[in-house]
C-alpha cells in the first residue's frame, strides 16, 4: 500500500507537500501513509485515487495480485495475448504486446494477459500514458522528450494501419491517430472523411516504395521470381502494392509471399535486410535505416488526428503533445534519419 502511493507520487514528479495540498491533508499525513504508519480515511483514499487516476483498490489494495477487469481492445486479439493496459479518458484500453507488436530491441513490457473477449487479467493501470496509433516508426521518437519533462509522461505507441488507427480514435481508445494519404502529381493531398470533432495536424511527408537488397526490379513482372514480405491486411502499403501490380498487368496472388502479413514498415525492412525476403513495400526512411535500395511508388503525407476537446484527466497529455510538436527536438530527430520531408510544417494545424 505505502509503496504504491510513493511510486505513483514519484512517477508524477510530485512532492509529499504537493500531494497533501491537493487532497487537503498535511505533509506529515502523506508521509505517514507512505511509511505505513497509518491508513487513510475513506475520504482521503478517494481523493488520492482521483488525483492519480486509479481506483482505491489499485492504490491501497494488494499491489501484486492479478485481478480480472473489463478492457477495450484497440484491435481484436487471441486469448492469451500479452496486453499493455492504459487509461484513455474513462476507458481501460488494452494494447496487444505479443508477436511483432511486442518486439523492440527486446520484449516490450506488458502488464496483463487477455483471458476473455473483453476481459484482461493483470495489474491495474497505474498511469495515464499518451496513447498514439499510427504506422510511422518516427512516432516512437516522441518517447524521449516526453520522459524528460518536469512531470515525465509515458508514450504508448501502437503501430496500426491508418484506417485501424482512425477507427480506434473514433471509439475513444487512443489520444492521437496517425494516418497517411497519397499526393497527386502536383503534390496536393485530400483528407479522408473525418468526424467534425477531429482536429488534424501535419507530421511529415515521405515516399513509399519497394525495398530490395542488391538491385531494384526491372519491372513488376520480375517480382514473380522474388520472395515478398507483404504488409498485413488493411495496411496502405499492401493496397499500394496491389494497385501498382494490377496496373502493370501482374496478378498479386502470383507473387511468392503475397499472403504473408508483416506488421510494420521496419519489420518489412528487417526481413529484406536479413534475406528472409527479397522485396517488400515500406517507407523510404526504413530503407535508409537498413541500407536498402529504394524504388519509389508513391509520395505520401502523414497526419495526426486528435479530438479538439478532451476530458480534464487527459488535458495534461494533450498540452504536452502540442508543446512537443512545436519544439525543435522532434524535427531534428526526424531530419537526422533521412527520407522525411515537409518538417517545417510539423505540428501545423491543417484542419482546425
Amino acid at each position: 500500500m505505502s509503496e504504491r502511493l510513493r511510486r505513483l507520487r514519484r512517477l508524477r514528479g510530485l512532492s509529499q507537500l504537493e500531494v497533501a495540498a491537493a487532497v487537503g491533508v498535511s505533509r506529515q499525513a502523506i508521509a505517514g501513509i507512505e511509511a505505513g504508519a497509518f491508513e487513510p480515511s475513506l475520504g482521503v483514499a478517494l481523493a488520492l485515487a482521483r488525483l492519480f487516476g486509479v481506483s482505491v483498490e489499485a492504490l491501497f489494495g494488494d499491489a501484486d495480485a492479478d485481478t480480472d477487469r473489463s478492457v477495450e481492445l484497440v484491435e481484436p486479439a487471441e486469448l492469451g495475448t500479452r496486453l499493455e493496459l492504459v487509461v484513455v479518458a474513462d476507458h481501460v484500453v488494452g494494447v496487444p504486446r505479443s508477436g511483432e507488436a511486442g518486439l523492440g530491441v527486446g520484449f516490450h513490457p506488458a502488464t496483463a494477459r487477455l483471458v476473455g473477449a473483453a476481459l484482461a487479467r493483470g495489474r491495474e493501470p497505474e498511469r495515464r500514458a499518451l496513447v498514439v496509433a499510427g504506422c510511422d516508426p518516427g512516432l516512437a521518437l516522441l518517447a524521449p522528450p516526453l520522459a524528460r519533462r518536469a512531470r515525465p509522461l509515458e508514450l504508448v505507441w501502437w503501430p496500426a494501419p491508418s484506417s485501424v488507427a482512425l477507427a480506434a480514435l473514433e471509439r475513444g481508445l487512443v489520444h492521437v491517430a496517425g494516418f497517411h494519404v497519397p499526393l497527386d502529381e502536383q503534390g496536393r493531398w485530400s483528407l479522408p472523411g473525418l468526424p467534425d470533432w477531429v482536429e488534424v495536424r501535419s507530421f511529415a511527408g515521405w515516399r513509399e516504395g519497394l525495398l530490395t537488397r542488391d538491385h531494384s526490379p526491372r519491372s513488376a513482372h520480375a517480382l514473380r521470381r522474388w520472395r515478398l514480405a507483404n504488409r498485413q491486411l488493411g495496411a496502405e502499403a499492401r493496397t499500394l502494392l496491389e494497385s501498382w501490380l494490377r496496373g502493370e498487368g501482374v496478378e498479386p496472388a502470383e507473387l511468392t509471399g503475397w499472403d504473408s502479413q508483416v506488421g510494420s514498415h521496419l519489420m518489412v525492412a528487417q526481413a529484406v535486410a536479413a534475406g528472409v525476403a527479397d522485396v517488400g513495400v515500406a517507407l523510404e526512411p526504413a530503407a535508409i535505416e537498413f541500407g536498402l535500395r529504394f524504388t519509389p511508388l508513391a509520395r505520401e503525407q502523414f497526419f495526426l488526428a486528435m479530438p479538439r476537446d478532451v476530458v480534464s484527466a487527459d488535458e495534461e497529455l494533450r498540452l504536452a503533445f502540442e508543446e512537443l510538436l512545436s519544439e525543435d527536438e522532434l524535427r531534428r530527430a526526424l531530419s537526422s534519419l533521412g527520407g522525411y520531408v515537409g518538417l517545417d510544417d510539423l505540428g501545423a494545424i491543417v484542419r482546425p
